[in-house]
């Protein structure tokens, strides 16, 4: 085998960088180096990391796991309504009119919650109710205008059983009337059902 003269000067080099003589047999260099002991030099030997717990055992819990110390808040069930009955006529006149006001002034879902406890219906039914209503006011709302007011129409009663008012809401450009109509049940006046409609026939009849 052949070695250029580069490969040499090269090996020459590399030997005089460790202090191995070039004329020297690998055996005779390492015999005349001292021998040096490297267990005694290393005063802190690397530990057995196999051996050491996975977590320190002196951290308090929350640090190692922080989500076990995490409280788990469940959602609240809402409170059930406590229903009442309105005694007198005037009573049922007046929450609506309430209803009223708040409705031209922009607060649908104040006003079904004003109207909230004498509605005995299930949660379900008021909510769809509530949020059918407040989209027909905001259609209501572009195509007639900004909402004016508010104006009692009518009180009916059918045997002292069913009793009514109506009221007109206007508009810029229109008008809708809105119509509460209440039960008397054993304990009193009770809301049985409300909407509105831009359909006037029924206020003329």
């Amino acid at each position: 085998m052949r070695f250029s003269r580069d490969f040499v000067i090269l090996s020459l080099m590399i030997a005089g960088s460790f202090g191995i003589h070039p004329g020297l047999r690998a055996e005779e260099a390492m015999s005349t180096e001292e021998t040096v002991d490297v267990s005694a030099t290393v005063s802190n030997p690397v530990p057995d990391l196999s051996r050491m717990p996975s977590t320190p055992s002196h951290l308090p819990d929350e640090l190692v796991n922080p989500a076990s110390s995490e409280t788990v808040v469940e959602p609240a069930e809402p409170e059930p309504v406590q229903l009442r009955a309105v005694s007198t006529v005037a009573e049922t006149l007046r929450i609506s009119e309430l209803f009223m006001q708040h409705i031209v002034s922009g607060k649908p879902h104040e006003a079904f919650d004003l109207m909230r406890p004498y509605f005995p219906i299930s949660e379900e039914e008021y909510t769809r109710l509530r949020e059918e209503v407040t989209k027909q006011l905001e259609l209501a709302g572009h195509q007639f205008g900004s909402a004016l007011e508010s104006v009692f129409a009518s009180t009916e009663t059918a045997q002292g059983i069913l009793l009514r008012h109506r009221f007109i809401e206007r508009y810029t450009l229109d008008a809708v009337y809105w119509e509460f109509v209440f039960y008397k049940t054993a304990e009193g006046w009770m809301l049985n059902r409300l909407g509105f409609d831009d359909r006037f026939d029924p206020l003329f009849e």
